[in-house]
């Protein structure tokens, strides 16, 4: 049984949530600031992150919009790779306000378990979020 059919409309939400992004005029990478629309070089294609790696997510939670990220294919490959959920999710907050949810983000790899934390057991904050959106200059 594929990933659609255990969780149907979950690409669907997906290829949405681009879509949106693009019709909003968000068109450049959050990490570098090149502008795709502007470019067609191959090697600095727009792609879509997750920052909760999937293959750590429950799977009805894998492309929940909270979750997404938009990069160009450069920095996909490399400074995404080691970079801080704290930072990417400071990115989120400057790029897609209103897809921005931590709560929700925390719900992606802990799932129902979220539910019997104590407050202050997160994997992340939101003062470390905005310590790090401080230091974008946001």
């Amino acid at each position: 049984m594929t990933h659609d059919e255990y969780f149907p409309g979950s690409n669907e939400r997906l290829h949405a949530w681009i879509v949106g992004q693009r019709s909003q005029g968000r068109t450049k990478c959050w990490v570098c600031g090149h502008d795709w629309s502007k470019s067609n070089a191959q090697f600095r294609r727009a792609q879509t992150h997750h920052i909760e790696r999937k293959s750590h997510c429950y799977p009805e939670y894998a492309h929940v919009e909270c979750n997404l990220f938009t990069s160009c294919e450069q920095c996909h490959m490399g400074p995404l790779a080691t970079m801080s959920h704290a930072l990417q999710l400071a990115h989120k907050l400057k790029n897609d306000p209103e897809n921005f949810n931590l709560q929700m983000w925390l719900h992606c790899r802990d799932g129902p378990v979220l539910r019997d934390y104590e407050p202050g057991n997160e994997r992340v904050t939101q003062a470390e979020v905005d310590l790090e959106l401080d230091a974008l200059g946001a």
